[in-house]
């Protein structure tokens, strides 16, 4: 998931603020821990998550599912 931010956003408040609320979901134990990193240009600052788990555990509707319920919480949904 890419998240594009406006240029008057603070990115450090956000990037701490987006670690908040990912560290108060709880994922099943096969679920490595979400990564957020940011990405910067001159003009423009990304952030990327990325989730992954086994494929013995987990189809990838569940993973779509999962990563869609963290969208939606990051929105603040």
């Amino acid at each position: 998931m890419t998240i594009t931010l406006e240029n008057d956003i603070d990115t450090k408040d956000f990037v701490n603020e987006v670690k908040q609320k990912l560290d108060s979901l709880s994922f099943p134990d096969d679920v490595f821990d979400p990564s957020v990193s940011e990405l910067s240009t001159d003009n423009e600052v990304l952030f990327e998550m990325m989730i992954y788990g086994s494929q013995e555990f987990f189809t990838m509707n569940q993973m779509r599912s999962l990563a869609m319920d963290m969208k939606d919480n990051l929105k603040g949904q």
